[in-house]
C-alpha cells in the first residue's frame, strides 16, 4: 500500500496539472488568510497578538524547564571514593593548581600514568607527587596504591574527577592515578610542586 501511495504521489506531482493545482491551493490559502486579517477588528487583532505572545512564552518556559541530556562536568564528580583523603574539592584553587601542574609535567614527559605504571615506578624508587581521581570505581582497583605512597613517604592527593585528570594529561580517556616525577620538571613547575606538597602535608595531618 505504501509503495502504491508513493507512486501515486510521484505521478500526481510529476504532472503539470498536479503542480499547478497545489500552487493554486497555496495561493488561495494565503489570500484567504490575508482577507481574514484585513477584515478583523482592532480588538481581534490585539487578541491575536496576545495569543501569539502567550504561545511563545509557553514554548520558551518548556524549553527552560526541560531536562538537559548533555552530561555536565559535575555529573562526573557525583561519586567520591570513601578512601579519597586528602581530597581537594572541585572548583578550589588547589585543584586547579594541581591539574595545571599535571599538564605542565605532561608537556615535559615527567608524568607516569596508570595504576600499573605508577605501582612499578614506586617499587623502583621513583620520587614524586601522586594525584588520584576521586571518582574511580570500583574502589578496590586503586585502594592499594595510597599505601605504597605512604610506605615510601611520598605525598599524594585526590582530585574530584579522573576525567579531568585525563584531560590534564592531554588524553581523551580518563586516568585513575598519575605520578609527577621530580626529575624533568621546569624550575617554575618544581617550585609549584613543592608548594603543593606543603599544603598536602597539612591536609594529610588533618585527615589522619
Amino acid at each position: 500500500i505504501n509503495a502504491a501511495f508513493f507512486f501515486f504521489l510521484f505521478f500526481f506531482f510529476s504532472r503539470s496539472s498536479g503542480v499547478s493545482f497545489c500552487r493554486r491551493f497555496l495561493v488561495l490559502r494565503v489570500d484567504l488568510m490575508g482577507e481574514k486579517r484585513k477584515n478583523e477588528t482592532p480588538e481581534e487583532r490585539e487578541e491575536r497578538k496576545k495569543k501569539r505572545k502567550m504561545e511563545k512564552a509557553s514554548t520558551s518556559s518548556v524549553a527552560e524547564t526541560a531536562p538537559s541530556t548533555a552530561a555536565s562536568p559535575t555529573d562526573e564528580v557525583l561519586f567520591v571514593s570513601p578512601i579519597a583523603a586528602p581530597f581537594s574539592p572541585p572548583g578550589e584553587k588547589l585543584t586547579k593548581k594541581i591539574l595545571q601542574l599535571v599538564n605542565e609535567a605532561q608537556k615535559t614527559k615527567s608524568v607516569i600514568l596508570g595504576i600499573k605504571n605508577v605501582t612499578r615506578a614506586i617499587g623502583k624508587g621513583t620520587k614524586g607527587l601522586g594525584v588520584f581521581g576521586a571518582n574511580v570505581a570500583p574502589v578496590e582497583v586503586v585502594a592499594h596504591v595510597p599505601a605504597l605512597f605512604e610506605d615510601k613517604h611520598l605525598s599524594y592527593i585526590w582530585v574530584p574527577s579522573r576525567q579531568e585528570l585525563g584531560l590534564a594529561c592531554m588524553l581523551k580517556r580518563s586516568v585513575a592515578v598519575v605520578l609527577i616525577k621530580e626529575e624533568g620538571l621546569s624550575d617554575a613547575a618544581s617550585l609549584n610542586c613543592e608548594k603543593i606538597k606543603k599544603v598536602i602535608k597539612e591536609m594529610h595531618k588533618q585527615a589522619f
